[in-house]
């Protein structure tokens, strides 16, 4: 008696294929999540910012718990801080704003004007910083007049100065003279 021939098998693939063949899915996932792995697992962020002493500073941040140096000259190089650029007069456009005006003929004008202030300098400086500025209002008839703001993060503080004017034809300027941090 024979027995009968079993049917070929189909030629669509198996989920079990020989041990030898990669398989090129399970190969980019697997790339794919030991790459992630390895971004999160890193998890460090390195930005070069500029020293007091224009030395460029590493900060390295990191979600792992940082471990404390073995020796006091790996403490001395780990900053510990940001470091903000400071503002300079250069680093804004001031102008004034007529809020007032009142003109006599030849006599002259009163006015009464108040700054407004535009940063215009790099925008790595501290952003809760306070800064107080003084600058010269020009043009009044019994010379400069020397004023004072207080910029802030989102506001700033100044008061009003009034100018006299020899003529109506006389301009009125102003200039940063100085800036430094506050006390906010």
């Amino acid at each position: 008696m024979s027995h009968p021939t079993p049917p070929p098998l189909p030629d669509s693939p198996s989920s079990a294929q020989a041990p030898g063949k990669p398989r090129p899915k399970a190969l980019v996932i697997g790339a794919t999540v030991t790459t992630i792995a390895a971004i999160i697992g890193t998890g460090a962020i390195v930005t070069h910012l500029p020293g007091d002493d224009g030395a460029q500073a590493t900060t390295a941040r990191s979600s792992a718990p940082a471990e404390a140096p073995a020796t006091p000259e790996a403490q001395e190089s780990t900053p510990r801080r940001t470091v903000h650029a400071e503002p300079t007069v250069d680093d804004f456009l001031i102008t004034l704003h007529t809020t007032k005006r009142q003109c006599s003929g030849n006599a002259g004008c009163t006015a009464i004007v108040e700054p407004d202030f535009a940063y215009i300098g790099a925008e790595d400086t501290d952003p809760v910083a306070s800064y107080d500025v003084t600058y010269e209002i020009r043009g009044d008839k019994s010379g400069p007049i020397t004023a004072t703001a207080e910029l802030y993060p989102e506001s700033m503080s100044f008061s009003p100065t009034m100018v006299e004017t020899a003529s109506s034809d006389t301009k009125v300027t102003v200039r940063m003279t100085d800036i430094v941090r506050g006390a906010y």
